[in-house]
């Protein structure tokens, strides 16, 4: 949200600026603001649309890339995997469970990834899974760990992409 607001109140004060410029200047002058003014507000509309589209059609390949590099730093993928099985052995997988920051001391490799929400219980649909929210600087993506254990299918719709055989990510 960030990468469009910016870029608006910018356009906002730019265009502020221009119109009180163009009160005082000569006519010579007037088209030289101008020419600049619409150059700079093309740009900044550019910018906008292009943030615009980043945030409502995100790119798969970007998401997994940034989600397996997250993965390595926090210890690999095989330690995200035994400790999302020990939070699925402590907390249990039949019921909603918000995570408090106390419970994830035990879990570093799962803390390290970003704020861990909760634990969606399983249902008839799909098996249990971890939410986790990743925040990087203006791209915000979602991490869902599911329990590998259920014999459940994980249905996932056409914004949540497959990073690994128990771990997806969506925008």
């Amino acid at each position: 949200m960030i990468r469009f607001l910016l870029p608006l109140l910018i356009w906002v004060f730019i265009n502020i600026g221009a119109a009180a410029c163009l009160i005082k200047l000569t006519k010579w002058r007037k088209n030289r603001v101008r020419l600049l003014f619409l150059v700079v507000n093309a740009a900044l509309i550019f910018y906008m649309v292009q943030s615009i589209r980043a945030i409502t059609h995100p790119n798969p390949k970007r998401l997994k890339q940034q989600a397996l590099a997250l993965l390595a730093e926090s210890g690999g993928i095989d330690e995200v995997y035994k400790e999302a099985d020990g939070i699925f052995k402590r907390f249990g997988v039949s019921e909603w469970y918000t995570f408090k920051d106390s419970d994830l001391k035990q879990f570093p490799a799962i803390a390290a990834l970003g704020d861990v929400d909760w634990i969606w219980p399983e249902n008839q649909e799909c098996p249990a899974y971890i939410q986790i929210r990743v925040h990087p600087f203006m791209d915000h993506y979602a991490i869902y760990i599911y329990d590998t254990n259920s014999n459940k299918r994980v249905i996932h719709s056409s914004e949540v992409f497959q990073v690994d055989s128990s771990v997806y990510v969506s925008k």
